[in-house]
């Protein structure tokens, strides 16, 4: 159907520049316009153009790989010829090939391959795909490109024992463990050095596909006396560079020391010490050498003290018992945990975003939250050990935390292989249980500031953390939770942990003072414990390099274990070496001050000096009483423990 007359001409007259000729041959021998014939008028012809897009927005490619992209290009306009495609803006190490690079005619699309090399940055960029043709205008399109890191073959190894004690004569063990990773599964070369004249340090093989190689140290009749390092160094095909491992060698003399005895100190694993020395009575000090990280001796005096060394991140720590022949037995009895150590993961459910789950199995501890349900529990000794775990609401606020306990999960003789994964830890099924609520009554805290902390432990794991409020607060009337009987063994203890310290002094750690009230039971129920006085302030002396004596008076309220410890101390707050000298009432006997003094110990086979702290020093000193219960069996129900506490700086 025509348009009127009118308009039409007025259209055909605004568009007379471009249209002319094809109106004259449109309009026959009729001059009104509205005659027949193929002469209908059409818009203006439309402009030449592409269109480009891309199968997604952003790509990712791994270092030494590639990603592909589809590029989809459209033609409009009348257009209809060959369309180019380029990459631009690529980082180094990066590039992209099209397949095909030129979209002929009546083709529609192209694959973008994305390939990264090997010495590509991990990292984003952005690049530009850009499109162009004969007579139509170039478009471009954005990709957002992911180069992401790849493992690299690689391995570590370490020693365990990090630490071995020889004697002139015979020989010591240790494993060197290979751990391979980012795929490497090759050989890995081993060396020793490092080892001095008469001391000869033997591999069980120089080159293994294993995890592990035995390493044999052997002391001649003529070594030296002393301690010294040995380096172990690996080499892997394919591996870049060496890596390397320390283990720490003493060297005792075949005369020195007692290798027989009554009284044993066994030490296992990361544990066991560099140096021990033994003194019968008020005798002189004497070095003691181990068969199989077991020190004997005998005490025909029937006290003495008991000196070892362990290290530990390049860091010493003496320690210094004093006791009766029978507490220095029981005190050996409690070195040795378990030759092993082990790594077992896990995870748990049931949590909400504020709850917090803590996780003890053996002497190895985990936290996990909602956001982060996986856990690791590291340090686990082996044999089977109960896993004790609870969820708490974790509260934050008013200068410290409060964790209060609604479910608690125990799984007797767990023995998880080192690396395994545990069965999940399910708070909401039907393993998991309610604690009982107690109120504990604290006396005699003076108005003092007043923290609460409560620990469950079994025969095979102790210290698991049920309960804590560090929340800065007097009130001495406090709610505790304990494992209902039913659910306990012969052996299970739950320990209360109530402290006090004066309103502005940091505890722990840097506390003035602080005092401490412990009770131990079974069965929950309703409680009171009564904190005793402050502890009088000690006298310090300064006795030579390294070597500090402090004299506490003796208080009736804590009348039974003494101790004073002395550390380096930084700028930053951070310790270095340390030394602990402690000693029982049955050592020290009656009198009205006990003396705790840093031996001197230099002349004794293997001793160095540069195992003492030295400027400036944090010093702490404690002392306690028990009810109920004495080092030979410090934890039993019932038992009831007091103790004291005065710390320092020589800063």
């Amino acid at each position: 159907m025509q348009r009127p007359r009118s308009t039409r001409w007025r259209w055909i007259t605004a568009t007379v520049a471009t249209v002319a000729a094809g109106m004259v041959a449109g309009c026959g021998g009729g001059g009104d316009g509205s005659g027949g014939g193929g002469g209908g008028v059409t818009g203006p012809p439309a402009t030449p153009a592409i269109t480009l897009s891309l199968s997604g927005g952003s790509s990712s490619v791994a270092q030494g790989g590639s990603s592909t992209v589809t590029v989809t290009v459209g033609r409009s306009g009348g257009f209809a010829g060959p369309v180019t495609l380029a990459l631009e803006g690529a980082p180094a190490n990066v590039s992209g090939t099209f397949a095909p690079a030129t979209l002929a005619a009546g083709q529609t699309s192209s694959t973008l391959t994305l390939s990264a090399a090997a010495a590509a940055a991990a990292g984003q960029s952005s690049l530009t795909i850009r499109a162009s043709g004969q007579g139509v205008t170039a478009l471009t399109a954005s990709l957002a490109l992911t180069v992401t890191a790849t493992a690299k073959p690689d391995f570590s190894i370490a020693v365990s024992p990090a630490t071995v004690a020889v004697k002139q004569g015979e020989s010591a063990a240790s494993t060197v463990n290979i751990a391979r990773t980012g795929g490497f599964n090759g050989s890995v070369s081993l060396a020793v050095s490092g080892a001095p004249t008469g001391v000869a340090a033997t591999l069980a093989s120089g080159s293994t596909t294993t995890s592990s190689v035995a390493l044999t140290v052997a002391a001649g009749a003529s070594a030296a006396v002393g301690s010294f390092n040995l380096t172990i160094t690996g080499t892997g095909t394919g591996v870049t560079g060496s890596r390397t491992a320390t283990l720490a060698v003493s060297v005792a003399s075949s005369g020195g020391g007692t290798p027989t005895g009554s009284i044993a100190y066994e030490f296992c694993g990361p544990d066991a010490p560099v140096w021990v020395a033994v003194q019968d009575g008020s005798g002189p000090w004497k070095r003691v050498t181990a068969a199989n990280n077991v020190y004997r001796f005998d005490l025909p005096s029937g006290r003495g003290g008991v000196a070892y060394v362990t290290t530990e991140s390049g860091n010493a720590n003496t320690m210094v018992q004093y006791g009766t022949a029978a507490e220095l037995t029981a005190m050996g009895k409690e070195q040795c945990v378990s030759d092993t150590r082990k790594s077992v993961n896990g995870s748990v459910a049931g949590l909400g975003m504020t709850d917090l789950a803590n996780i003890s199995l053996g002497g190895g501890v985990a936290t996990a939250n909602g956001g982060q349900p996986a856990f690791t529990l590291t340090n686990v000794p082996g044999g089977k050990r109960d896993l004790i775990a609870s969820r708490t609401k974790l509260n934050i606020g008013g200068g410290g935390v409060t964790m209060e306990p609604d479910r608690i999960i125990i799984r007797r003789d767990v023995e998880a292989p080192a690396g395994s994964t545990l069965p999940v830890l399910d708070f909401g099924g039907a393993e998991a249980f309610a604690p009982e609520k107690k109120v504990l009554t604290v006396n005699g805290s003076n108005g003092e500031t007043l923290l609460l902390t409560e620990l469950f432990s079994t025969t095979s794991t102790s210290g698991a953390l049920l309960h804590v409020e560090t929340t800065p607060s007097a009130t001495a009337t406090r709610t505790f939770y304990g494992v209902p009987a039913a659910r306990q063994k012969s052996g299970d203890l739950h320990m209360l942990i109530a402290v006090a310290y004066p309103a502005g002094t940091m505890v722990p750690g840097d506390a003035s003072q602080q005092r401490t009230a412990i009770t131990m039971f079974s069965t929950p129920s309703d409680r009171a414990v009564t904190l005793g006085p402050a502890l009088i302030m000690p006298a310090l002396t300064v006795l030579g390099p390294g070597r500090y004596s402090a004299k506490i008076t003796r208080q009736p309220e804590y009348s039974s274990f003494w101790t004073a410890s002395m550390a380096n101390r930084s700028a930053g707050g951070g310790t270095g070496n340390t030394v602990t000298v402690a000693a029982t009432a049955g050592y020290v006997g009656a009198g009205s001050t006990i003396e705790l003094a840093v031996p001197e110990v230099s002349s004794v086979d293997g001793w160095k000096d540069s195992w003492l702290p030295t400027g400036a020093i944090f010093w702490q000193t404690s002392a306690a009483g028990w009810e109920g219960g004495w080092i030979t069996q410090p934890e039993q129900d019932g038992a009831m423990v007091r103790t004291a506490i005065r710390s320092g700086s020589t800063m």
